[in-house]
């Protein structure tokens, strides 16, 4: 996306698409972490039966059934299905890109925003469990820093995280 292709939205306007930003988000994670525990497999073929998220990638309809295969041949394999993972990561971060936004952190589902704040261009921050747009980083903070938006109690804030524990 070329910068003047760019366009500032409102907390309103990333608001209004957080229907589908919450299915996206929720197929980044639970694809970075299919990859995550894949990678991690890879690293410790042999060692163990696994953990949860290890059974839920051994679980998948489209991910290579047979477990067992020797050596090389199950080497390629789950290369072949990392490479998969990479390719829908990619494709899920384009889906976010044409609506606006960037993903920050497959982990948790941090999409960014570019945004207007009292004449400053600042990123709005959104992730996975909130329910409306609460946070922007400036543009000369860390990546991952996230600051309330005027107007926003932290109370309000709290209530939303707690009311995300719970769930």
């Amino acid at each position: 996306m070329l910068a003047s292709e760019i366009r500032n939205l409102t907390p309103e306007e990333v608001e209004a698409r957080l229907p589908l930003l919450v299915c996206i988000a929720h197929d980044i994670i639970d694809t970075w972490t299919e990859r995550r525990v894949l990678r991690e497999r890879r690293r410790t073929a042999g060692r163990g039966a696994g953990s949860d998220a290890d059974q839920k990638v051994r679980s998948r309809p489209d991910v290579t059934k047979d477990v067992t295969l020797g050596g090389e041949s199950q080497e390629l394999a789950a290369r072949e299905e990392e490479r998969k993972l990479t390719h829908t990561l990619a494709q899920l971060s384009r889906e976010v890109e044409q609506l606006g936004g960037t993903l920050l952190d497959p982990s948790t589902g941090t999409l960014e925003f570019p945004s207007l704040l009292e004449g400053r261009l600042v990123m709005l921050s959104w992730r996975t469990g909130e329910t409306q747009v609460r946070f922007f980083r400036p543009l000369d903070a860390p990546r991952g820093e996230r600051r309330l938006l005027p107007g926003i109690e932290a109370s309000e804030d709290k209530l939303d995280h707690e009311r995300e524990s719970t769930l």
